[in-house]
Order: structure tokens, then C-alpha cells, then sequence
């Protein structure tokens, strides 16, 4: 048995509904300081010079592209996978439209991308083997699931709430509804 213990972060992962845990998979990382994409990267929109306005005009910043997340999945104990898993696994995660992929990690609970499978390389070392997974986004973002807080104003003292934003770029679009 490999030793995995430089590998994993112990998390499993859902896509398009169906977990990680039913092929006994985790994610992985093959070096220790890979990271995730951020997908904060941005170019400014903004119109062309000529010789009578030799500023261009600004319109603001736009998304230069779209997420793409890299990983590895293992089995934990660092078996390989068999032929008929193996195609299972490719199966699964190869499909044709963007389906909801989630990492299942305590800190991101209501956070879930939008992606498609866009390659998957099977990878060894060693005695340890596993596949190398591109999910690519719909978006440069994840998304978060809504979340619905009913308060009863009667009961509520002076009628205050404080709403945080957890948006990276400040996009947050509350609807209070008053009965």
C-alpha cells in the first residue's frame, strides 16, 4: 500500500448528484501546494483610440475567462482502480452539459460550481495510481445555494437585521418581503 498521506485532504466530492464516496474516491494533490483557480482574473473594457481622442474610454472590467479546477481523485487506501471502475468513473464524470459539482469540505457548505468534465488522465506513481480531473465552469465563480431566513418583526427588537455579504466582487440581490 502507498503512503498517501502527502496526498489527500480527505475530502470527497458530488457531481451531478452522485458523491465521491460510492467509488470510494477523494481528492488529492499530487504536490502540496497546488492550489484552486480563483477565477478573480480581469481585463478593462474599454474602447478604441484615434488621433482626436488619444484616451480611451473605460466602461469598466469584465471576467477574463471562466474557472477551470484541476485535482486528482484517489482511492484512500491508494488502490488502483479496475478496468470496469475505471470506466464507471469516466462515465460518470464525462457528460455533455455543465452539471453541479461540489466539493463536500465544512467550510464552502452552500458553495457549488457549475462545470463539465473536460479531461481525465489516469496517473500513476509508484504503486499509487488515481486520475487527473479538469472540470471546466460555466462561469469565473462558484455559485452559493439561496439561503431563506423568515423573522417574525413582532418579536424582533426594533425591527433591525444586518445582512452580510459573502459575494467577491459585492453582487448580493436580497428580497425582503413584508407581510
Amino acid at each position: 500500500m502507498a503512503d498517501t498521506s502527502n496526498c489527500f485532504n480527505g475530502f470527497t466530492f458530488s457531481f451531478d448528484g452522485k458523491s465521491s464516496e460510492l467509488f470510494g474516491l477523494y481528492i488529492g494533490w499530487r504536490s502540496a501546494n497546488e492550489d484552486w483557480e480563483t477565477g478573480l482574473n480581469r481585463e478593462i473594457v474599454k474602447s478604441e483610440g484615434n488621433m482626436v481622442r488619444h484616451i480611451p474610454n473605460q466602461y469598466g472590467t469584465k471576467y477574463s475567462d471562466v474557472l477551470v479546477l484541476e485535482f486528482d481523485i484517489f482511492h484512500k487506501d491508494g488502490s488502483a482502480f479496475d478496468y470496469r471502475e475505471s470506466r464507471s468513473i469516466n462515465n460518470w464524470l464525462m457528460t455533455d452539459t455543465y452539471r453541479r459539482f461540489k466539493v463536500n469540505d465544512n467550510n464552502t457548505d452552500n458553495v457549488y460550481y457549475k462545470a463539465i468534465c473536460t479531461g481525465i488522465q489516469d496517473i500513476t506513481m509508484g504503486r499509487f495510481s488515481g486520475k487527473h480531473v479538469t472540470m471546466t465552469c460555466d462561469s469565473p465563480f462558484a455559485y452559493m445555494q439561496e439561503i431563506r431566513k423568515v423573522y417574525d418583526t413582532t418579536k424582533t427588537s426594533g425591527g433591525k437585521w444586518k445582512i452580510t455579504n459573502l459575494s467577491d466582487d459585492g453582487i448580493y440581490y436580497p428580497q425582503i418581503t413584508l407581510v
